[in-house]
């Protein structure tokens, strides 16, 4: 019993030395307890960048690629588009220009269906059995490429809508180990042939972050 006794006065003991500390710093000046915050150790940023670019490389959303030196990088049109380029036009011609997708719905094969239902064909046969579609590895990535001709359905999505006859599309879809990229120029077919060897070097430049 004696030792029953003994174990409740030390529990009151140690329960009244808490109580005494915890009151001790509520009651400190205001001051001393805002520096102590002030005071505790900050995570610092060491200088190191955020990304880590190849010599003469672009970001484009999760990814760097190498920018043909003739291209101009514009605000996109569209809060759908992570980038966008306009293709100085060759004589004859006008300007053309590539729209950067990511994380759209519809899959690879619905996108390139959706493009090819924005062209005609003056003798109403579709589009597709006239595009021409490639594949091929690059680095560690799958790519489709995709061309077709005709008259363009613009949109005013992006640019003035209407008819654009001697359109031409040239497109480019890059999987990447995140998601799917979708590269789609459209411009006068002149001035896409032009540029169609730079707009591959383009893609197989492409490298993640």
């Amino acid at each position: 019993m004696k030792k029953n006794k003994n174990l409740v006065y030390g529990l009151i003991v140690v329960a009244g030395i808490l109580l005494a500390y915890i009151t001790t710093q509520d009651e400190q000046p205001e001051r001393f307890r805002q520096k102590a915050i002030v005071e505790k150790p900050q995570v610092t940023n060491r200088g190191e960048s955020p990304v880590s670019l190849q010599p003469g490389y672009t970001q484009i959303g999760t990814i760097q690629a190498e920018i043909p030196n003739n291209w101009v990088k514009e605000t996109p049109s569209s809060n759908m588009r992570i980038a966008q380029f306009r293709l100085p036009k060759i004589k004859g011609a006008e300007d053309g220009s590539i729209a950067v997708f990511a994380g759209i719905g519809g899959g690879i094969e619905g996108n390139i269906n959706r493009w090819y239902g924005q062209f005609k064909r003056p003798d109403g046969k579709p589009v597709s059995e006239f595009a021409s579609i490639s594949k091929e590895t690059v680095g560690h990535f799958n790519v489709t490429f995709v061309s077709a001709e005709g008259t363009y359905l613009a949109s005013s999505m992006g640019g003035p809508s209407g008819e654009k006859p001697g359109y031409l599309l040239l497109a480019a879809i890059v999987e990447t180990h995140s998601e799917p990229y979708f590269f789609k120029g459209t411009g006068p077919v002149l001035t896409m042939k032009d540029h169609e060897d730079h707009f591959k070097k383009f893609i197989r430049s492409i490298l993640e972050l």
